[in-house]
């Protein structure tokens, strides 16, 4: 019985051993405590005598399974006690009574221990030094039954955590020397398997000789492995979330269903902006809070979380006592309690800022969404909307469906960006898309689709005839004066239209029938309108045959060129000749530059016709020159786009020899106006490598006094549009004599074309120039002719009318 008191003793809480007839064996000071009497006088009393109903079941029959539970009456309260069996140690079968208690409130190692009693036992006898345990005590460690127990103190420490050595050694030391009579102490012992297992140990001793030394020592152990293992991570888990709490400034709520009362937290009552130091609220407060469009939704959704024991989570706008709005995220974890009780604790974030942010990205988003759809210049729809536009319709149309495009391209709209800068090019594009927003106000997707293109797309075309009223007011646009800085932008528009009935058809298929369209128009003299037809396609085929053809004839050496003399303006003396394009095709014979320039130009091949007219044109003087042939100096063509190349310096350095005798004669010259630092680097090179410089068009309206004076050149070449009707306009004369003058003011030699008879020849004698070059003097010839007139140097015959 001794031992089974010292147990009873043991427990922190109130507890009692009873006998079978209910009668208190053995009570322990929390209880006599509770009862407000010595504990002694607990003792040998009927249990029945503190319990105000009156009814315990004696014998006492209660199991572990299902324990008797009873009310015990004491001078402060009532508290509801447990009644099972105990082991029978002694023995005798008795009962342990002891507090009934919540879980959820009390130390979780204790609840442990309460629920369970899983206790190692444990006897000490300092005399004979022997130790003897339990079945549970060996089951903590892992032991067999009959396996060897370390009784000495030494040795039994080995199996002890080096960190909790010292500890046990100290207080096992005490309490055998008789300096302590109970111990508590929790340290790490090493089991069979080689695991640490937590041990909480409890020792009393329990008898002292004649001197007070300990003779018997008796006690217990509780394996708390799992507690120690749940309070590491809880306190990790819980400074965590502390520190957490603190930097994300996030406010925490208790609600207690019981007391229908929520404790706030100092930061919760900041979020919401209240100033009365109150942490304790009625929870109905919160509701008023609230913004009035949030309040309806956001109190039914608390409710039912509460009603259907789930946790709470949801954003919703707070308005404060200032008038200030938040916007408050809510996350509450629900803790279902004993007795229908029930908590929610949870935390409040400010999320205004967040939402804030939220809303300009969505903005931006929104904007860069928009973006990538747009022209930035026009604000039109751009290629990647046309294309989700189109496939959408496409993907949704029936066989019935008839869709229709319009492609737009602006004549003359380089010039105006050449001549008056992209500054009015641009603000003619974005007066041309106003344009188009008025002719367009059905719905009808326009888009800029390329520099000075633009396409309508009809997800329902109508008529032909309401297409072409259509057409002729898109033109409109361009025959209404437009003036950029005071100055008249004239440029046309050309349309090409194509209709598509029923499915299937594929989307490039239809802006292609449009394009080609487009192209019939431009060639049909521009600033106008065409639909697209089979014969239309057909030729536009015919087109993209030839532009391959050349394509081919350019790669196989196809391109040659003719050579047109020019002559000494005074002793008609051979002077000098200009290189003329041709195109030496295998089916069509020798083609003149009409025949086959607007589709080099159109495909970006001026460039490379460029390249082999000078590459025929060195490799004739390398074999005039080994010939010891006399040749003048060839003009040859350089375009824009060659003249631009950064590898052209290159070129001619790797090229040119000493014996080369070469001016390249600048075409579209109005460029020469704004001149890139390119070309001007390349025209320089020309300069330094002693070839001259011309400038072709001279007084025709390509050419400008501008480019005169920006490039100085060593020639220019007088068009012949101003010099073939001189014989039938003597006022004609007076234009070229200006014109000469004028070149003559910057230094440049004047070459004078159109000479077509004699009487030019006798009216151009009262021009000052410097060479002549026309039909009255010599037609373009074969290289062959040409080399045959270099050997012969003869005078040319003239023409008559």
């Amino acid at each position: 019985m001794q031992r089974m008191r010292h147990i009873v003793s043991l427990l922190e809480t109130p507890a009692a051993i009873l006998g079978v007839d209910g009668r208190v064996l053995s009570a322990n000071k929390a209880l006599a405590d509770f009862f407000g009497l010595p504990k002694g006088c607990v003792d040998d009393r009927p249990i029945a005598d503190y319990v105000p109903t009156k009814h315990v079941t004696v014998p006492l029959t209660a199991t572990e399974a299902a324990p008797q539970i009873i009310i015990l009456q004491g001078h402060s309260g009532r508290i509801a006690a447990s009644v099972k069996p105990m082991a029978d140690i002694d023995g005798a079968q008795v009962f342990l009574c002891q507090r009934q208690v919540e879980t959820d409130w009390v130390d979780p190692r204790l609840q442990f221990f309460l629920e369970h009693l899983d206790q190692g036992v444990w006897e000490y006898d300092t005399i004979r030094g022997s130790f003897e345990v339990s079945e549970t005590w060996r089951q903590m460690r892992g032991l067999a039954p009959d396996a060897p127990l370390n009784s000495q103190l030494d040795v039994w420490l080995e199996d002890i955590h080096p960190e909790d050595r010292g500890t046990l050694k100290e207080v096992f030391g005490n309490q055998t020397r008789g300096e302590t009579d109970a111990i508590s102490v929790q340290y790490r012992h090493r089991d069979a398997e080689g695991n640490w297992v937590w041990i909480w140990c409890r020792g009393q001793v329990m008898e002292h000789d004649k001197d007070g030394k300990p003779l018997r020592i008796v006690g217990s152990d509780i394996d708390i492995t799992d507690i120690k293992n749940s309070e590491d991570t809880f306190n990790d888990v819980n400074n965590k979330l502390q520190l957490a709490v603190g930097v994300s400034g996030m406010g925490t709520f208790d609600f207690d269903s019981r007391t229908a009362l929520v404790h706030w937290d100092d930061r919760m009552m900041e979020i919401y902006g209240v100033t009365d130091g109150q942490n304790i609220r009625d929870d109905n407060l919160w509701e008023t809070y609230l913004h009035p469009d949030d309040r309806e939704e956001v109190v039914r959704y608390a409710t039912e979380c509460q009603s259907k024991g789930v946790d709470f989570l949801r954003d919703y706008r707070i308005v404060r006592p200032d008038g200030s709005v938040r916007t408050v995220r809510s996350i509450a974890r629900y803790i279902k309690l004993p007795h229908n009780h029930s908590r929610m604790v949870g935390v409040n974030i400010d999320v205004t800022e967040d939402y804030m942010k939220a809303q300009l990205l969505e903005a931006a988003r929104s904007d860069l969404e928009y973006e990538s759809k747009h022209d930035a210049l026009t604000g039109l729809a751009n290629r990647r909307l046309l294309d989700e536009t189109v496939d959408y319709y496409l993907g949704t149309g029936h066989q019935n469906t008839r869709f229709g495009v319009l492609h737009l391209d602006l004549d003359h709209f380089k010039q105006i960006n050449d001549t008056m800068g992209h500054a009015a090019g641009d603000a003619v594009l974005v007066h041309v898309a106003r344009g188009l927003r008025k002719v367009f106000e059905n719905g009808e997707l326009i888009c800029r689709v390329g520099g000075d293109e633009f396409l309508v797309f009809f997800s329902e075309a109508p008529s032909h005839s309401e297409l072409a009223r259509i057409a002729e007011n898109v033109l409109q646009i361009a025959r209404e004066p437009f003036e950029f800085e005071g100055q008249l932008c004239v440029f046309g528009i050309s349309i090409g239209i194509a209709v598509s009935q029923g499915l299937p058809i594929k989307r490039s298929e239809l802006f292609v029938q449009a394009d080609v369209a487009l192209y019939a128009a431009k060639d049909a003299g521009r600033h106008g309108y065409q639909f697209y037809s089979q014969k239309i396609g057909r030729r536009s085929q015919q087109r993209l045959t030839q532009r391959q053809d050349l394509i081919d004839g350019i790669a196989q050496g196809q391109i040659t060129c003719f050579f047109q003399p020019q002559f000494d303006a005074r002793t008609l003396a051979l002077s000098g000749a200009e290189a003329l394009v041709r195109w030496d095709c295998p089916n069509r014979g020798i083609l003149a530059p009409a025949d086959f320039m607007p589709a080099a130009e159109d495909a970006g091949l001026t460039s490379k016709i460029d390249a082999a007219v000078f590459e025929k044109v060195c490799a004739l003087q390398d074999e005039w020159d080994s010939g010891g042939v006399a040749f003048p100096t060839i003009s040859v063509n350089l375009s824009k786009q060659r003249l631009s190349e950064r590898a052209f310096r290159e070129i001619l350095l790797k090229r040119l020899s000493g014996h080369h005798k070469l001016s390249f004669e600048l075409l579209e010259s109005a460029f020469l106006d704004q001149v890139d630092g390119e070309a001007l680097r390349n025209i320089q090179s020309i300069r330094d490598l002693g070839m001259g410089i011309e400038l072709d068009d001279f007084g025709s309206g390509r050419s400008s006094i501008v480019a005169l004076q920006n490039i100085k050149p060593d020639k220019i070449k007088i068009d012949r549009s101003l010099t073939f009707p001189i014989v039938d306009r003597p006022a004609q004369l007076l234009i070229l004599q200006a014109l000469s003058k004028v070149a003559r003011l910057e230094g440049a030699q004047i070459v004078v074309e159109g000479v077509e008879t004699e009487r030019h020849l006798a009216t151009i004698k009262n021009v000052d120039c410097d060479q002549l070059q026309g039909y009255a003097l010599g037609y373009p010839m074969s290289q062959h002719d040409f080399a045959a007139l270099l050997k012969t140097q003869a005078v040319p015959a003239l023409s008559k009318l």
